[in-house]
C-alpha cells in the first residue's frame, strides 16, 4: 500500500469524502469500538491482514460494473471512491475479507445469498449503533435486496 498510513487510491476522481477520512488511521478510528465485527475489521486493517485501495468510478466500472461500490477479494477490500456511504461498505466487504482469512464456509460450498446475509447484517448493525443512515429499515428488506439483487449460486471464496 505504499505509505502505511494511507491507502491507495486508482485514478484520478476525487472522492465524496475528503481524502485525510480515506487514510488507514481513519478507517480504523471510524470502525473501531463500534460493533464486534467492525473492531474486528479494524483490527485487521491495523495488523495489515486486511489491504484496502480506493478506486476512481471509471476504473471500478471497467472492472466491476456499474453500481456496485465495493468488492472483496481474499483479503484485499476495493472501495469506488465517491462511495457517500464509505465505512459501510468497508465494513461489508471486511466481512467477506475476514471471512476469507478466517476460513469460515472453507470446505463447505454456500449459496451467494448465505454470504451476502452475514455482510449485509453486520454493515447493518454498524449503521444502526454508529448513527449512520440505515440502508434496510428491517431485515425482511434487506432480505428482500438480497434476493432480488444476488443470483442464489453456489460459491465458496475460501476454495
Amino acid at each position: 500500500m505504499g505509505n502505511p498510513s494511507s491507502l491507495a487510491k486508482i485514478g484520478g476522481e476525487s472522492s465524496a469524502l475528503p481524502s485525510n477520512l480515506l487514510t488507514k488511521e481513519a478507517i480504523i478510528k471510524e470502525l473501531d469500538g463500534v460493533t464486534p465485527k467492525s473492531t474486528e475489521i479494524a483490527n485487521a486493517i491495523k495488523n495489515g491482514d486486511l489491504k484496502v485501495t480506493t478506486i476512481s468510478d471509471r476504473l471500478f466500472d471497467m472492472w466491476v460494473g456499474e453500481g456496485a461500490q465495493a468488492r472483496a477479494v481474499g483479503d484485499h477490500l476495493y472501495l469506488r471512491s465517491s462511495s457517500k456511504s464509505y465505512y459501510s461498505d468497508v465494513v461489508h466487504e471486511g466481512i467477506h475479507g475476514t471471512d476469507f482469512l478466517n476460513g469460515y464456509g472453507a470446505g463447505k460450498t454456500k449459496t451467494t445469498w448465505q454470504w451476502e446475509k452475514r455482510a449485509y447484517y453486520y454493515e447493518r448493525q454498524f449503521q444502526i449503533n454508529s448513527g449512520r443512515p440505515v440502508d434496510y429499515k428491517t431485515l425482511p428488506q434487506m432480505l428482500y435486496h438480497i434476493k432480488h439483487n444476488y443470483p442464489e449460486v453456489l460459491r465458496n471464496p475460501n476454495d
